[in-house]
């Protein structure tokens, strides 16, 4: 006897919903390997005394939940096809218009064309608020030349204390770098350990591209701080 969940799955129900199909498929693969990698995590750090939190992932393995998603994604668009088919009007369907590749055809021309015109009323608005911006700001502004002279015997006791304010500038920018580097050394000894349990995976790749750029702040640091 012919299982009622098989009734009505061939090749022209995959053909038509083929788009529905993949996009649910997808959406439960990626759900699925998210909380089966918060799982792993969990339970591996159960026991980790220290105050970092190292991730765990199943990798390529997780492809395996493919199989339950497309079986959870064909129950879905069946359901759906029964909804659609029982409150329309038309013949019965086995294609779900909302989802189908002429439908999103249609939609995306819709959007491209709203999209057009409100670029343009934007653009629009934006020019009239920077425009009003301006002329608020030069009626408030003070002038230029107004009190100028006043200020310039002020200026007498600057270059006394010029070389002790920068020696201040240059320690602090020296101690700021140094900052930097131990955040960037304890970032890579992060990404090192990651990488020492697996590194096909993208929790490895996060703690990389943290590290990187944390070195690149201590650089630009350093650099900053030998050019003072």
């Amino acid at each position: 006897m012919k299982n009622k969940f098989l009734t009505g799955i061939n090749k022209e129900f995959l053909k038509r919903n083929l788009l529905p199909l993949a996009l649910i498929t997808a959406i439960f693969t990626t759900v699925m390997n998210t909380y089966a990698d918060k799982g792993l995590t969990y339970l591996f750090n159960l026991n980790n005394e220290s105050i970092y939190t190292y991730n765990y992932s199943l990798g390529f393995f997780g492809i395996f939940f493919v199989i339950p998603s497309a079986l959870l994604g064909t129950l879905i668009v069946k359901g759906l096809l029964k909804l659609q088919n029982k409150f329309s009007s038309s013949e019965t369907s086995d294609q779900l218009w909302f989802l189908s590749v002429p439908f999103f055809e249609k939609l995306f021309k819709i959007l491209g064309k709203g999209a057009h015109f409100a670029g343009k009323a934007l653009l629009a608005v934006w020019r009239v608020v920077f425009t009003l911006i301006g002329t608020f700001v030069k009626a408030i502004s003070p002038s230029s030349t107004r009190g100028g002279g006043k200020h310039t015997g002020g200026l007498s006791g600057g270059p006394r204390h010029s070389g002790d304010n920068r020696k201040e500038v240059k320690k602090q920018a020296e101690f700021q770098a140094r900052q930097k580097q131990k955040e960037a050394d304890v970032a890579w000894k992060h990404a090192d350990k990651q990488a020492r349990y697996n590194v096909n995976t993208h929790h490895f790749d996060k703690r990389y591209h943290r590290a990187d750029a944390k070195q690149k702040e201590a650089n630009e640091a350093s650099k900053k701080a030998r050019n003072l």
